[in-house]
């Protein structure tokens, strides 16, 4: 019902990192949101959009856009190209081929997904250090 990795901001990600102070942010930024509605617009408005130009913030942003493109595409080739292998390739190579493309839809969802925490995290920590 919530997909973007800011939902989880507050509640999840940022009392569960190592390296975010959450009693800094608390301090900083007064009572933090709970409901998974409105974390992401607080921590998109005050907390992301004023470090998208810091490097290390910068970075995990586009990592975790290329890994959520990434994924969609490998979704889209397992469903396209497993259904072409079907009717191109013997049974076992084509139940072989459809296997692979899960296994790399499968790694490219997890690897959007940490990639996603670790934008919301990288921002957290940077904003309870400021």
């Amino acid at each position: 019902k919530y997909p973007y990795p800011g939902c989880r901001a507050f509640t999840y990600y940022g009392p569960r990192s190592m390296s975010v102070d959450m009693v800094s942010l608390e301090r900083k930024y007064g009572p933090l949101p709970t409901r998974l509605k409105e974390q992401n617009p607080f921590w998109n408005h005050q907390l992301y959009l004023t470090l998208t130009g810091t490097a290390p913030v910068a970075q995990a942003h586009r990592l975790f856009l290329f890994a959520r493109d990434y994924s969609f595409m490998s979704l889209v080739m397992l469903v396209g190209f497993g259904i072409a292998a079907s009717f191109t390739m013997p049974a076992t190579t084509a139940v072989a081929y459809a296997l692979l493309l899960f296994a790399q839809w499968v790694l490219a969802a997890n690897a959007a997904r940490v990639g996603g925490q670790r934008l919301v995290t990288i921002v957290l920590a940077r904003s309870a250090g400021q």
